[in-house]
């Protein structure tokens, strides 16, 4: 069950953030600031198959994308690398809204409705997309 974390670092400049995390998923939510209600933005990580970590982001001004976090560890006996967000086509849009729908169950309705809608409207265009080729 994803539940807020006290004490998130916030960085100047960049609004205000809100963070949940369970053992599949975390949620950073992107809002103008502390006191302001409308989100600007998400980024659902989640785990997939062998360890593999995913990052489902939405952004108001950006829209949505589906990426894989690079570790930065392909390397044996070399200093770790940076992680950074890299192309990765196939989303389990239905697989990861199930489980995601079970674990938000505590969090904010408007954050809950959000990440859900963004999360179907991009499953929606996915499939209209490769239904056209």
């Amino acid at each position: 069950m994803l539940k807020e974390l006290a004490g998130v670092r916030q960085i100047d400049g960049e609004g205000f953030r809100r963070w949940f995390r369970d053992a599949d998923f975390d949620l950073v939510v992107f809002f103008p600031a502390k006191d302001n209600g409308e989100i600007t933005g998400f980024q659902l990580c989640y785990r997939q198959n062998r360890g593999n970590e995913y990052v489902f982001s939405w952004y108001k001004t950006g829209g949505a994308s589906h990426t894989k976090i690079d570790t930065g560890e392909s390397e044996p006996l070399r200093y770790k690398k940076s992680p950074v967000l890299v192309a990765d086509g196939f989303f389990a849009a239905e697989t990861v809204l199930e489980k995601f729908l079970a674990a938000a169950k505590n969090i904010p309705p408007d954050i809950y409705n959000e990440v859900k809608k963004q999360i179907t409207e991009y499953s929606a265009c996915a499939a209209s997309r490769k239904a056209s080729l």
